[in-house]
Parts: structure tokens; sequence; C-alpha cells
């Protein structure tokens, strides 16, 4: 099992890495904004994760080898969740339009439970058309990353149980913490 904790929580890095290169790409002032509390979840991730692969042991991580390796695309699931995505993100949109800076907070929220990277990529094009700050952007895209971040600990508990989950979702929060208290000392 600590191979798939590791496996787990070392993914929410790939998460940051992929928040990082779409924040990048549509807004640089904004990453430079956020790479401290980025770094502080990624570093806060890594950590966690090689506690497990450190508890497996040299031999056992040589040896895990998966026979199985399934389908890694589903047409079908594919098409469900952009089209999930697509409804999030006009809601998101109408919630932000009537309820300005509060809608916006509730948008990314719903839109963080299903993809952090949009809520990013939204927060991130708002503020290139100079719709909203820095300082506005930051909050709504942290709200994703942490939403996300709680449905992977409600997968994590669906998926595996309550022993795996109680592995896992202390790194999560973990990380999560991290995020905001790297917000914070960026303040």
């Amino acid at each position: 099992m600590s191979g798939a904790v590791a496996g787990a929580v070392l993914s929410s890095i790939a998460t940051i890495i992929q928040m990082t290169i779409v924040i990048g790409l549509v807004q640089t002032s904004l990453l430079t904004a956020l790479m401290l509390p980025l770094i502080f979840g990624g570093v806060a991730a890594g950590l966690y994760g090689l506690f497990f692969i450190v508890r497996m042991g040299p031999a056992s991580v040589a040896n895990s080898t998966d026979k199985d390796v399934g389908r890694a695309f589903d047409l079908k699931t594919a098409v469900v969740f952009a089209v999930l995505i697509s409804l999030i993100v006009l809601v998101s949109a109408a919630l932000n339009a009537w309820l300005g800076a509060r809608g916006m907070l509730v948008g990314a929220a719903m839109t963080g439970m299903v993809d952090a990277h949009a809520t990013a990529a939204s927060a991130a094009s708002l503020m290139a058309a100079n719709k909203i700050s820095i300082e506005q952007a930051v909050g709504p895209i942290l709200v994703g990353l942490t939403t996300n971040t709680l449905m992977k600990s409600v997968v994590a508990f669906k998926s595996g149980g309550a022993r795996y989950a109680a592995r896992i979702v202390p790194g999560l929060a973990l990380m999560i913490v991290a995020v905001w208290l790297g917000t914070w000392f960026g303040n």
C-alpha cells in the first residue's frame, strides 16, 4: 500500500507543475505572486510521498511492476468530463457576472472540484484581460486547488477505503496547508 499512497500524493506535484505552466503561459506576474505557495505545496507533497517510498524499501520499489496496465484513455469518460467542465465553467462565469468577487470564489470552488487547472486558467485569463487584480486572482486559484484536493480525498476513500484514505488524506492536507502558508508568508 505504501507505493500506492506515495504515487497518489506525488501526483499532486503534477497538478502543481501543470498549474504553474498554465498560469505562467497566461500571466507571468500572477505566477510570480503564486510561486512561493506552489513551491511550499510541492515540497510538502514531495516529502510526504518520499516518506512512503522510503517506507517501502529498495527491494519493494525495484519489484513493484504491474502486469495489468489497462487502458489509459476512455472516450466516454473524456466526453463526460469535458461536458462537466464546460457546464461548471459556464455556471462559474454566470456567478461571477451576478455576484462579482463572491461569485468568482464560489465558481472557483465548483470548478476546482473537477479541475484545478481550469480555475487557474480562468483567473489568469481574467487578470490578463485587466478584469481582476493579482490579489483577486490568487484567492480563486487557491480555493480551486483546495476543493480539488478535497475531491482527491473523497476519491481516495471511495477507491481504496478508509485505511487507504487515512494514509493519503494527511499528505493532501499537509500540501494544502503548505500552499496557504506560502500565500501568507508571501504577503
